[in-house]
């Protein structure tokens, strides 16, 4: 009648959920684990799926044929002999032949559940799993020690599966050391972003894209019970993303959950507790001892830990700990009801005191503002504020601390003011940044404590003439800036802070990069690199990196330049932080390096990160490293992220020169691409005009540099050369050659000497050809260069067959194997189509030929000679003759009479 009675109440039967049951992939790593361990252990709080879990594996156990006995407990089973007597319960329903019928030795007192419970499981014959789910209702002191008996003291054929949001404390360290004990915790058991796509069900992952999904991910931390309600929510909602971007911990259905789930059996004190620490993002007991003033803190902790209400340990000794996401955010709401303003207040200006004892200067700055005593929080920002925007790059953070403050009403120093203008500039707000310069510059006349001390006055107007200079570097007013440094430079006061010098210094660098003035670059970065190595400035050195490497990358160095950016990108994450915004500045000029050296899967990942944060962070000639790369690696596609348009989306911050470069590397790639027709159209979007002789360059004069220069001039002769101006192209592809070498930009001349062969090869001119691919190869190869011949892979094939293979000799073993690259690269671009002629279709190559080329296709069937079709469509003999060529290279033929033979056989004509 009793068992029967328990049957009703499920206890010794796992429960049947309402839902379907989502094989998560700790479901499926638990199943493949063997059945005969002696005792796993599922610990975490409420709502991780214990239960969910080791009922699979209760049914997997089952379906194989393995004796199985469910326990599980309830709020009414806080006494020990409960659980004795449900375990003695659920051995009883197992078959007999399973149990041992000689008496277990020693003597048994048959009136005590526990003794009963202990000789059942210890006369076990035949392997038997017993599941003890929700032990953690159990509250009997008693509890650990019989745990520790059933583990170490009963039969080898029982194997034992607990699930508890309680720390049970039986002997786990001779358990672990005798290969007794495997531990399932928090982190096995919350979900990643499959598994979310999983528990929301095909429908609703429809309605939700892949940031929502993260988003989904970031707001639960993958707690799966978070996640079922709020697909509830969902439900209920006619806007799903609305519904995910506003849920939290304060949303009805967790906030029900959670009141009911956290404070059982919790007193008072340690509740009252439990909502002052809740202000806190990282818990310690120093910390919370401090603030709150309370001697038990310890115990207090330790109740919390042991009985798992999401205070999750950030170091393997348990010295701190952080609350879980949305838990948090309801005690901090709960906390805002019944804990009264003067105790709030009280413990977080005592944390916030704390917090600067400790260097901890975010944190004391975040508790005063939430106290809220504001003129504490100004303080500290002026103390900050040098270190926090100046060597550590915190910009964003510190935007927003400045915006609250002032909305509170705060006074802040001129000091503080300073830091919020160069935090405006390097996160290209331009508009607020000169707004913030002239409040700051007529502040120079009213500061009492300037105004009383004439030569600090002096020391900060020159630091307001530097802020000047940084206004024109961000306006790309390059000119500008670089004169205006230069004369900062030679008059600056004996007592010029470091951290100047060094802006200053970059300032005067990057006008000399962009302008391919490599000497006066390098001298201008090594002062930066001393005045940043004086400051100790981990932001500055990362800047001062960056800037190095844009060097090398307009010399055409790639390969110390990447090999340099690496190592400086691990130095900031380390000393930054994995979230600093310059390191997704950092990884745009890596991804350029990564891809010129043909790394293509390492530029995409760099690209990646660097896209990230470009709107918001990042200097023009960052931004153009990752367009080139972003560009070049475009499929064609207009809805790819890299494609044109998504990239405009990107860079609506930057100044003017801006679109036109995006402009002319899109040109270039439509090239790549066979559509000449909308690199023409870009043309005309970017109001360039390729004519003969300069290009007439569409941007104020105030924002041409040498780079941008170069650039048009070089889309300029790669336009002429595919729409067949070829002594147009030829001119100025030797004239830029010659500037080239002079300025010793080993990059751009390698792709220009690629150029030279081509158009060699339209000439008919094979020895000229094969001279300038033996050039190019010799500049690339010591310097590892290898994407501009992958770009122009197909046509370079033509260029290798012009000599027999025996011609090609070469001097030293990295030009031969960067030969052996290109023609492997070119023999695969030929084999892109299937090798038989009767296997390529009429779309395929239909896809890759001009419409010129097309229009040629029918007039040589026609039978037409090169000067009847020069005369027929009204181009030169040699713009034929160069179509011929390129279409003679996409058929993989060498005459007119093979190309007509190939596309009668796929119908094309």
């Amino acid at each position: 009648m009793r068992e029967a009675s328990l049957r009703q109440l499920g206890k010794l039967e796992p429960p049947v959920y309402p839902f379907e049951i989502v094989e998560t992939d700790v479901i499926r790593r638990l199943l493949d684990f063997p059945i005969d361990g002696k005792v796993t252990l599922i610990e975490a709080p409420v709502g991780y799926g214990k239960s969910v879990a080791m009922s699979a594996i209760y049914r997997n156990a089952k379906s194989l044929g393995v004796q199985t006995a469910w326990v599980r407990l309830d709020e009414r089973d806080v006494r020990l002999e409960s659980v004795a007597g449900l375990i003695s319960l659920a051995i009883d329903r197992i078959s007999p032949q399973n149990l041992d019928q000689q008496p277990a030795p020693g003597p048994i007192n048959r009136e005590d559940p526990f003794d009963v419970a202990l000789e059942q499981l210890a006369s076990l014959t035949r392997p038997v799993i017993l599941f003890l789910d929700d032990l953690d209702c159990c509250q009997d002191s008693r509890l650990d020690g019989f745990i520790n008996q059933v583990i170490l003291d009963t039969s080898p054929c029982l194997s034992v599966w607990i699930s508890t949001a309680r720390y049970i404390n039986f002997d786990r360290v001779r358990a672990q050391l005798e290969g007794r004990l495997r531990n399932i915790e928090i982190d096995d058991l919350k979900l990643d972003a499959k598994e979310v796509r999983l528990f929301l069900g095909g429908h609703f992952c429809s309605l939700l894209s892949d940031p929502e999904i993260q988003l989904i991910l970031e707001k639960t931390e993958g707690w799966p019970l978070a996640v079922r309600m709020l697909k509830m929510t969902i439900e209920r909602s006619e806007r799903p993303f609305e519904a995910v971007a506003q849920y939290g911990g304060t949303d009805v259905d967790i906030s029900a959950l959670l009141r009911r789930q956290l404070f059982r059996n919790m007193d008072a004190e340690t509740e009252q507790f439990f909502l002052e620490i809740a202000f806190f993002p990282t818990v310690s007991v120093e910390l919370c001892q401090y603030a709150t003033g309370e001697g038990n803190t310890a115990k207090y902790i330790e109740w919390l830990v042991e009985h798992d209400r999401f205070l999750l340990p950030l170091d393997r000794n348990h010295r701190s700990f952080r609350v879980h996401g949305l838990v948090r955010q309801f005690l901090i709401g709960e906390a805002a009801k019944r804990l009264g303003l003067e105790r709030r207040k009280f413990v977080l200006e005592r944390a916030a005191e704390w917090s600067k004892k400790n260097a901890n200067w975010q944190d004391a700055i975040e508790f005063a503002l939430a106290a809220p005593a504001p003129q504490l929080a100004s303080g500290f920002l002026d103390e900050l504020a040098a270190t926090w925007v100046g060597q550590r790059g915190g910009f964003n953070q510190y935007i927003a601390w400045v915006q609250r403050l002032r909305a509170s009403n705060a006074s802040l120093s001129i000091e503080a003011e300073y830091w919020y203008l160069w935090s405006l500039l390097f996160t290209r707000q331009q508009q607020a940044a000169y707004v913030q310069a002239e409040l700051l510059w007529n502040r120079l006349g009213t500061e009492e404590d300037l105004i009383r001390y004439p030569e600090r006055q002096l020391e900060f107007r020159k630091r307001v003439e530097e802020i000047r200079i940084g206004v024109s570097v961000f306006l790309d007013r390059l000119g500008v800036a670089g004169q205006d440094a230069m004369s900062w430079m030679r008059d600056q006061p004996e007592r010029t802070n470091e951290i100047s010098i060094a802006t200053v210094a970059c300032s005067v660098a990057l006008n000399a990069i962009s302008n391919f003035e490599f000497n006066a670059a390098r001298s201008a970065i090594r002062t930066a690199q001393a005045s940043v190595a004086a400051a100790e400035s981990s932001y500055g050195a990362s800047w001062v990196a960056l800037l190095s490497a844009l060097t090398d990358i307009y010399e055409g160095q790639y390969a110390p330049g990447y090999s340099s950016l690496k190592t400086a990108i691990a130095r900031t994450s380390e000393e930054l932080g994995e979230g600093a915004h310059i390191l997704a500045t950092m990884s745009l000029p890596a991804a350029q390096c990564a891809l010129e050296v043909g790394l293509i899967v390492e530029a995409r990942a760099h690209l990646e990160l660097g896209l990230l944060h470009m709107r918001a962070h990042g200097l023009s000639e960052t931004a153009f490293c990752g367009l080139e790369t972003a560009l070049k690696l475009w499929n064609g596609d207009e809805e790819d992220v890299l494609s044109p348009a998504h990239m405009g989306r990107l860079i609506d911050s930057y100044p003017p020169p801006i679109s036109l470069v995006l402009g002319c590397f899109a040109i270039q790639r439509l090239l790549r691409l066979g559509r000449i027709e909308d690199a023409l159209h870009q043309c005309e979007c970017v109001g360039l005009k390729l004519e003969s002789g300069d290009p007439e360059i569409p941007v104020d004069p105030v924002h041409q540099t040498a780079y941008i220069r170069d650039l048009v001039s070089f889309t300029q002769m790669d336009l002429l050369y595919s729409v067949g101006s070829l002594k147009q192209s030829e001119v100025l592809c030797a004239a830029m050659t010659v500037k080239a070498d002079q300025q010793r930009r080993r990059g751009r001349t390698v792709e220009l000497e690629i150029m030279a062969a081509l158009l060699s090869v339209h000439s008919e001119n094979s020895q000229a050809a094969v001279r300038h691919l033996f050039r190019a190869i010799r500049y690339a190869a010591k310097r590892r260069v290898v994407y501009p011949f992958l770009n122009r892979a197909e046509a370079l094939g033509g260029v290798i067959r012009l000599a027999n293979p025996k011609d090609w000799v070469f001097a030293e073993k990295e030009e031969h194997a960067l030969f052996e690259q290109i023609r492997s690269a070119a023999e695969s671009s030929l084999q892109d189509c299937p090798a038989e002629e009767h296997s390529v279709s009429d779309h395929s190559l239909l896809e890759r030929l001009t419409s010129r080329e097309l229009e040629l296709l029918h007039l040589i069937e026609a039978g037409m000679s090169n000067q009847q079709i020069a005369d027929r469509t009204g181009v030169s003999l040699s713009t034929v003759k160069w179509h011929l060529y390129n279409l003679y290279a996409k058929f993989n033929v060498r005459s007119r009479s093979a190309a007509i033979a190939k596309a009668r056989s796929i119908r094309l004509v």
